[in-house]
Order: C-alpha cells, then sequence, then structure tokens
C-alpha cells in the first residue's frame, strides 16, 4: 500500500523540469504551480524533495492541505525526527522504483530547513487563497542548531587521499578517466569548498582574471553571485587538468570557453557537463575504495560516510587553521552570516588537550 501512495503522488511530477503532469489532486497540482516559482534548478530539485515527502504523509494520513491543523504539523515535525523503517532507503533517483522519502532520520537542521520551507509553502498558498490560513505561523521549534564540525577531514586524512588517488591504476581508459576526474573534482572541492551543484553548473569561462588575479564565478544558494579566489596551487591542478583534454594553460586560452564544462564528460569528442548526481557518486566511489584499502579501522568507517559536502566543511576548517581571516572564510564560503563560519573554528583535539595541559596549572 505504501508502495502505491508513492507512486500515486510521483507521478504528478517530473524529473528533470518543473512543468507538472495532469493529476485529480487539487493539492498536487498547487504545489506543483508553487514549485513552478522555484525557476533556479537545485532550488526546485531541494523544495520538490521536501514538499514531496510531505504530500506522501498527508495523503498517507488522510489530511488535505484546506483541512491541515496545528497539530498535523506537529505530528509531521515529530514524524520526520523517526521515520518508520518502511519509509527509508538508499539514496536512489527520483524515478527508480525503490526511491523513499527518507534515508534516515533527518538532523536537526535539515528538520528546520523542512519545516522552514513547507511554512513558506503554505504561507503562499494562504495568500493565494488556496488555503484559509496557514497552520504553521503559530507553531515554535525547539532549538534545531547544529553543529556539524565531525563531518570533515583533518588535513592528514586529506593527503592520504591524494596518495590513494595518485596509486590508483590508469591500465584502461575508463580507469584513467575516473583517476583524473576525481582528482579534479577533489582539488576543485577542497580549494574554493563550493558545492557539488556550483561546480556541476560551472563552465571554463566561469574562471575569469582580475589584475592577474584568477577568481572562479559562482551563482550559489538563492542565486546569490560570489567570487572565489583560485590559489596558484589549483591553478597548477588545473592547467594539468586541461592539459590531459589538450587545452592550454589557463592563462594562454584565446577562447572564452562557454562551451567547455568545469568538470569535463568527453562523448564522441565533444565536450559535456556532469551532474551533481555524478559527482556524489564518484566522490562515494572514492570513498568506498579508499575505506577498503585504510587499515585503521575508525578512518574506514569515517570514509564510509564522506560525502561531497564533507569537501566543503573541511575547505572552510583548512582555511581557518591557516589562519586565514574569517571574514574573508566567510567570503570564500559565502556564508550570509558570520556565526555559520565561526563553526568552523576547530581546534584540533590533540593540540586542543597538549596546550591545556601543558598551560593550566592550578
Amino acid at each position: 500500500m505504501f508502495s502505491k501512495i508513492i507512486d500515486e503522488v510521483k507521478s504528478s511530477f517530473l524529473t528533470n523540469s518543473n512543468v507538472y503532469r495532469e493529476t485529480q489532486c487539487e493539492d498536487v497540482i498547487e504545489v506543483c504551480y508553487w514549485l513552478k516559482l522555484k525557476n533556479n534548478h537545485n532550488s526546485f530539485n531541494t523544495y520538490r524533495v521536501v514538499v514531496f515527502r510531505f504530500l506522501i504523509w498527508m495523503k498517507y494520513r488522510g489530511i488535505k492541505l484546506k483541512s491541515m491543523t496545528n497539530r498535523d504539523v506537529i505530528d509531521y515535525y515529530q514524524f520526520i525526527q523517526n521515520p518508520p523503517e518502511s519509509w527509508c532507503g538508499s539514496r536512489r533517483h527520483f524515478n527508480h522504483p525503490e526511491w523513499r522519502p527518507f534515508r534516515s532520520s533527518l538532523s536537526k537542521s535539515s528538520i528546520k530547513f523542512n519545516m522552514q520551507i513547507l511554512r513558506q509553502l503554505c504561507s503562499d498558498l494562504a495568500q493565494t487563497g488556496y488555503i484559509f490560513k496557514s497552520p504553521f505561523p503559530k507553531i515554535t521549534y525547539s532549538d534545531t542548531k547544529e553543529l556539524s564540525i565531525e563531518k570533515y577531514l583533518t588535513l592528514a586524512e586529506f593527503n592520504c587521499m591524494l596518495n590513494f588517488i595518485t596509486s590508483l591504476p590508469e591500465d584502461s581508459s575508463s580507469n584513467r578517466d575516473f583517476k583524473i576526474r576525481i582528482k579534479w573534482i577533489i582539488m576543485l572541492l577542497i580549494y574554493t569548498g563550493a558545492r557539488r551543484s556550483e561546480v556541476a553548473n560551472a563552465k571554463m569561462s566561469d574562471l575569469i582574471y582580475k589584475n592577474n588575479r584568477l577568481w572562479f564565478k559562482v551563482i550559489g544558494k538563492g542565486n546569490k553571485y560570489g567570487e572565489i579566489p583560485i590559489l596558484p596551487e589549483l591553478i597548477n591542478h588545473l592547467n594539468e587538468y586541461r592539459e590531459s583534454f589538450g587545452l592550454p594553460n589557463i592563462n594562454n586560452r584565446t577562447a572564452l570557453e562557454t562551451d567547455i564544462p568545469l568538470v569535463i564528460r568527453l562523448v564522441k569528442n565533444k565536450y559535456q557537463a556532469i551532474t551533481a548526481a555524478t559527482i556524489w557518486n564518484n566522490i562515494k566511489k572514492l570513498c568506498s575504495m579508499f575505506a577498503f584499502e585504510v587499515n585503521n579501522q575508525a578512518f574506514s568507517d569515517k570514509l564510509l560516510h564522506v560525502s561531497t559536502h564533507w569537501f566543503r566543511h573541511s575547505s572552510a576548517t583548512f582555511q581557518v587553521n591557516a589562519g586565514v581571516d574569517i571574514r574573508v572564510v566567510q567570503k570564500n564560503l559565502r556564508h550570509s552570516s558570520i556565526e555559520t563560519t565561526m563553526q568552523y573554528q576547530h581546534i584540533q583535539q590533540d593540540n586542543q588537550h597538549d596546550e591545556t595541559s601543558s598551560k593550566f596549572k592550578i
């Protein structure tokens, strides 16, 4: 029955655009109209997952948007903190028959994000007159602030990963292509702190020189424009990557290269972009391979949990630990709040312990 409910709601959504299909469910039609306003591709995909699982829960409970109450909102808030096992599954494409609304219980920050999106949905639907009143405004939630300070690699761990990449085989064209691509992706993520969607959408033309300094133009969350400095070390990796495709050094290019992706997939001698999902899968593949080779069980287990966003955390941590001004790190990461950036002011625990032990005497 649960799979049937998923299929009924899923049939109303397309996977690659913000177009909706015909459906008998009035709620789904209104939500699809609302999603169409999210013309940013990344926002659309993110919002779709949030509202889709909400619609599934509503259908499962026999609830309509027009009759939803504060009590229902609280019930859903409690539900996503610990969804049933039947609602959870491994990461799948949206169209996959075994796709499930959750992979596991949501983190506190994810719960807050989900509820914020649904609050906005109901607020907008109330303004259009589809529902009389949003059930969300008077609902308050416990403090969901969460520090993801453990979701990063130490510098030593990252260097071990680089050594592993260097040792990867090149005995076939596919192995060679993977080795070249994953090294470039890793270096790009760690040196820029960019999100995987930003990397997947980028072109070589997004690398621009200003006053003899190379910058990476990105359109991030909320369509916010930003520029990230490209360090000389990353330029070396960039030129090495470009050379593997027969492209000149970045400072010697003679064209804008608007048709060349920043991460290239060569298909019949034509440059094509890779997707954000491909970047995620490549990272998971690398970490799984590396975890199998690592002798340290704790590190091996850690590698199995690594995702692309860990490299954003790691980049921020490395910058802060290197002494880069926290305001500069904020600008590089394009955080709206300095408080977000300050979460990355980690102190290595060994150093923390040694420093305290050696100097704190009573």
